[in-house]
């Protein structure tokens, strides 16, 4: 037992011991935070394009693109405000953020959740404001915008494809959500006119409103058939008439010729 103990305190020893050579703890006051990170003794002389490297030099902590002018930050990252309330929380692969980051507001409301992977973000991407309410969430891939971004404050959602937005599935958003309104309205109007038909009908029934149809019908017929015979019915009365008058003036000739012969036969 004993000498089980024994091994296991060396293997202990042997890892710390290989621990505290490779990485130094180190803290620093930076403004209004507290940090608390490790570096790691060890020189990188390779370092990628376009990736953010973070070093320590003078006791502080500076980042570069594509390079390092001091010891590299390595392991376990701490920042705190002076409440020590935690602000900030990650982890470094030879100067490179990898896993998940959160930020946190001093009230001790989580500020951003972010995924990397190597220096590049790749993965999901989430802030929220003081109250703790969903901003932003969106996706990274290789440090490139990629698929939906939802922005909660303004309603919008943009879909990206290798960091460039897609304008066509804005648009189809946004005519979807047209159909969507224009649908909600005719189903409205529907039911108003099928409920207004329904009154319709009913009163039709309870008044017999065909029928009455009908004769109003055949009135206007017989009212357009006495507009249209006046004028016939005035041109016949108008030749009877013309016939009295003859036939009177006739008569009236016929007893002038017999008195002239009376008067002659006095004679």
């Amino acid at each position: 037992m004993k000498i089980q103990k024994s091994i296991v305190l060396l293997l202990i020893s042997i890892s710390c011991f290989a621990f505290t050579s490779d990485v130094q703890k180190r803290r620093v006051r930076d403004h209004n935070f507290d940090i608390e990170c490790y570096i790691s003794l060890k020189k990188v002389n390779d370092f990628d394009d376009n990736k953010t490297y973070y070093w320590y030099k003078s006791g502080e902590i500076h980042y570069s693109v594509s390079s390092a002018s001091g010891s590299v930050l390595q392991n376990e990252y701490l920042k705190y405000y002076r409440s020590n309330q935690l602000a900030e929380q990650g982890n470094f692969n030879s100067g490179l953020k990898t896993g998940v980051w959160k930020q946190w507001y001093e009230n001790g409301a989580l500020k951003l959740k972010e995924t990397w992977k190597n220096g590049f973000k790749d993965g999901e991407f989430i802030t929220y404001d003081a109250l703790g309410n969903m901003e932003l969430r969106c996706f990274y891939k290789n440090n490139l915008k990629t698929g939906e971004w939802i922005n909660y404050k303004t309603k919008d959602t943009v879909k990206y494809k290798k960091d460039k937005a897609l304008p066509l599935d804005k648009r189809q958003g946004f005519i979807k959500r047209m159909f969507k309104k224009k649908a909600k309205k005719e189903k409205g109007n529907s039911t108003k006119k099928e409920s207004f038909l329904k009154r319709i009908f009913k009163k039709a029934e309870k008044n017999k409103i065909p029928k009455k149809n009908n004769v109003v019908k055949k009135t206007k017929r017989t009212q357009a058939n006495n507009k249209t015979d006046k004028p016939k019915k005035e041109t016949k009365n108008n030749i009877k008439t013309d016939k009295k008058k003859g036939f009177l003036k006739h008569l009236f000739k016929k007893k002038q010729k017999p008195n002239k012969n009376n008067k002659l036969l006095k004679k």
